[in-house]
């Protein structure tokens, strides 16, 4: 066929039609229009790219063979083609032979506590604080898949201070035992910090809610937000029953002011969790009578069977006196 239309091609139409698998050819009769470059199959197009006008040529690709005659091409234009390559970089054996004898000689020289921050600095090394770890915890703040680290250092026999090297998959963890909390309550002096900075946070707040109550702005919240320097914020959609105040979180205080006040009116400063707030309800939507309670019921069945589980299962191991050895182990 191919030799048929390179002596006569304008057998190309009737040969195309009798012979080609094509759907199209019934239609088109196996003249296609103008097309971009790429969009036919990768062998058709180069044959067309690295073709004259007038060539007839023969190619094979994934849907059989092709006899194309070159009819016209526009003018070449020069073209980028841009690639994303993607390369994954992996440590060699010798990178982690390195920084394994650079863990081996921090862990050789932070031979107590004291020492350990001060060769870590010499060394340029990150040190990580691991506060109150419990005993079944899963891993370090910011040290996954750290529970080998955890079980070594509540094991009876790792007293304060001591050191000790973990391979921790892709890093190497250097690890000291800085304390022990013994059970019980806190000693005023572990409880000072978190005191002072609760007490520190009140006392802020005491201040400024004397502030607000002073200014003779307080009827007017956005005079009020501008003379602090304070942005006003809305929450819309908020329920009697919301658990969280927009982006607070938890402010019963807050939502309970909110739904004691008359539309339009301005609350006094309040204290809440997270911040001082001056609350202005600008609408109140009455909620819509409620004839069936079915997925109430459900949902509360369901917390209270939960519930109920929770506080057998609890009764039942503060009862039992079993001592849960289990982070020894895993």
């Amino acid at each position: 066929m191919f030799q048929l239309v390179r002596k006569n091609k304008t057998q190309l139409e009737e040969l195309a039609v009798k012979f080609s698998n094509d759907g199209g050819v019934v239609e088109n009769k196996g003249h296609y229009d103008w097309f971009p470059d790429g969009q036919m199959v990768p062998e058709f197009n180069e044959a067309i790219v690295n073709g004259k006008i007038g060539d007839i040529v023969l190619v094979e690709t994934a849907f059989g063979f092709h006899v194309i005659t070159i009819d016209d091409k526009r003018d070449l234009v020069k073209k980028v083609k841009v690639a994303l390559l993607e390369r994954k970089i992996e440590p060699s054996n010798q990178t982690y032979q390195d920084i394994y004898n650079s863990a081996s000689e921090f862990a050789s020289k932070a031979s107590s506590l004291a020492n350990f921050t001060s060769t870590a600095e010499a060394m340029k090394l990150a040190v990580r604080v691991g506060d109150h770890i419990s005993p079944m915890a899963v891993s370090i703040p910011g040290l996954d898949d750290s529970r080998q680290t955890i079980i070594w250092a509540f094991n009876t026999k790792t007293k304060v201070e001591d050191v000790n090297l973990f391979d921790n998959g892709d890093i190497y963890i250097v690890a000291v035992l800085s304390k022990i909390n013994e059970e019980g309550y806190q000693s005023l002096a572990e409880a000072k910090p978190s005191i002072t900075e609760a007490v520190k946070n009140l006392k802020n707040a005491e201040t400024m809610v004397a502030k607000l109550s002073a200014s003779v702005n307080k009827g007017n919240l956005n005079a009020l937000a501008s003379e602090f320097k304070l942005k006003v914020e809305n929450v819309s959609n908020l329920t009697f029953d919301s658990r969280g105040f927009g982006v607070y979180g938890p402010e019963p205080l807050a939502i309970g002011t909110v739904f004691a006040q008359k539309e339009g009116s301005i609350s006094t400063p309040l204290i809440g969790k997270k911040a001082v707030y001056v609350l202005n309800l600008k609408s109140l939507k009455a909620a819509q009578p409620k004839t069936d309670y079915t997925a109430m019921i459900q949902q509360m069945e369901t917390r209270f069977s939960a519930q109920v589980n929770y506080s057998l299962y609890k009764s039942l191991e503060e009862n039992a006196k079993i001592e849960d050895n289990r982070y020894r182990f895993f």
